[in-house]
């Protein structure tokens, strides 16, 4: 444990007019909204536990993920989009609440993309809302990548802590933020909380340093990207939207 003595001396009092506090490095500052509406975008937000991935509504009765979860309707058939399993402050899981696939009414898939449209039973939507693929969200240098996903497809998370961007282009977008299989699917937000991409896989890349090895990253698909290669193949998905 540190002492007075410690601290005083780790403060370098020999600084002229030193700061008791200051932003180090990129703000980190939120206001309290940031909290709300991403829990509130969580209850869009669910498991395919027979593929392994995460999904997301985006209409009433339709889902996004990648197209490696769901690659053909009958991976759909018969697989399901569970939503509200994660656990309480006490260790506990809520309630889950089961919603059966249905690839019969409407299926869409775009291995270039890795993304799959897919629709499900029932109009879960009305109730837990969706992620709006009319509201997007901008991606620019030093901005930040925030996810909510089922890593390993267990209890879902939020990955909102060491989430920069580490580069981005007119299709991808490769950032820091912490996922693992089964966040395969997951939707990227700015921090409005407002979609700019689709989470797909990790990369990496040498390290600048000579000797120190690779450096990973993890990597998404930019959601203008996406949105133009499925109005492109099935221009009636903007009535469904």
């Amino acid at each position: 444990m540190l002492s007075l003595n410690d601290i005083i001396d780790w403060k370098d009092s020999s600084v002229p007019d030193p700061k008791v506090e200051q932003v180090v490095g990129v703000d980190n500052f939120q206001d309290p909204w940031f909290l709300r509406k991403g829990l509130e975008l969580s209850k869009a937000i669910g498991v395919i536990p027979g593929h392994k991935g995460t999904g997301f509504l985006i209409a009433n009765s339709l889902i996004m993920t990648n197209w490696h979860v769901l690659r053909q309707p009958d991976w759909a058939a018969g697989d399901s989009i569970v939503f509200d399993f994660e656990q309480n402050e006490d260790g506990l899981s809520t309630t889950p609440d089961k919603i059966i696939l249905d690839p019969d009414t409407f299926f869409y898939s775009n291995e270039a993309f890795d993304v799959a449209v897919v629709a499900v039973q029932g109009t879960p939507g009305l109730t837990r809302g969706k992620v709006n693929l009319r509201s997007l969200g901008t991606v620019f240098e030093d901005s930040r990548v925030n996810i909510i996903q089922h890593p390993g497809a267990g209890f879902k998370k939020i990955a909102i802590r060491d989430n920069g961007i580490k580069f981005f282009d007119d299709n991808i977008i490769q950032y820091w933020t912490d996922t693992e299989k089964g966040s395969s699917g997951s939707p990227l937000f700015d921090d409005k909380w407002d979609i700019i991409g689709l989470h797909y896989r990790a990369d990496n890349a040498p390290a600048p340093a000579p000797g120190v090895g690779k450096i990973y990253f993890n990597e998404g698909h930019r959601i203008t990207a996406i949105i133009k290669a499925l109005e492109d193949d099935n221009p009636e998905i903007k009535t469904m939207l």
